[in-house]
């Protein structure tokens, strides 16, 4: 038995990463979900791309409706 769900998500596509978090609200029922890491790849990836990446995934957290990152 566990208070809350943790986990950590690596998706570069905001539909999926969306679709992937609604899957997971879905297995953790009525516990709270945490993103404990997201993001990408800080040598592959420029800041420029690093940056609008992460705004959209904090967007997607909130509109998700996860406990929190």
């Amino acid at each position: 038995n566990v208070d809350f769900f943790c986990f950590n998500v690596y998706l570069h596509k905001q539909r999926d990463f969306e679709r992937y978090l609604f899957r997971l609200q879905n297995l953790t029922e009525d516990r709270p979900l945490i993103l404990g890491e997201f993001g990408m790849d800080t040598i592959r990836h420029s800041q420029d791309e690093q940056a609008e990446m992460l705004s959209w995934h904090v967007d997607s957290v909130i509109k998700c409706g996860l406990a929190g990152t």
